[in-house]
């Protein structure tokens, strides 16, 4: 029953979506960077967490 409902959405709104990031040179897995150099792909982030954010991560 939701196989037609999940063909249309994957053919009419996410491969038109990514066809657009894609002729954008939208790459938000920096999957570009892979390979070249010898440095990381990786960010760092020092960042202490607080409690709040423990009790209601986002």
């Amino acid at each position: 029953m939701f196989k037609p409902f999940l063909f249309i959405v994957f053919y009419c709104v996410l491969t038109p979506l990514a066809l657009v990031c894609r002729a954008l040179g939208y790459d938000p897995m920096a999957l570009k960077q892979w390979g070249k150099g010898k440095e990381s792909v990786f960010v760092d982030r020092n960042h202490t967490y607080t409690s709040a954010e423990l009790k209601s991560p986002r």
